[in-house]
């Protein structure tokens, strides 16, 4: 849970974690979504191993996964307390 600690009046330091088994479910299934429509030389589309797909698109699936929980999850102290 992340929270939101005054250091001086103008300061903030905001203090959050991300727990790494949420983000590795997401990617895995970020990777299965673009293994069903990614083309790979050599391989049938929908048919790419998952080795394959991680080593193509990996990177880019984690990034996905990991801005859009950072965005999420970091938005909350931020809001207005009503």
């Amino acid at each position: 849970m992340p929270s939101l600690e005054t250091v001086s009046a103008l300061e903030r330091r905001l203090n959050a974690s991300i727990p790494q088994h949420a983000i590795r479910g997401q990617v895995a299934a970020r990777l299965k979504h673009i293994g069903r429509t990614a083309k790979i030389a050599g391989f049938r589309t929908g048919k790419i191993p998952g080795k394959i797909l991680e080593q193509h698109f990996g990177m880019e699936a984690r990034q996905k996964r990991w801005a859009k929980h950072c965005s999420v999850r970091l938005q909350k102290p931020f809001r207005p307390k009503s």
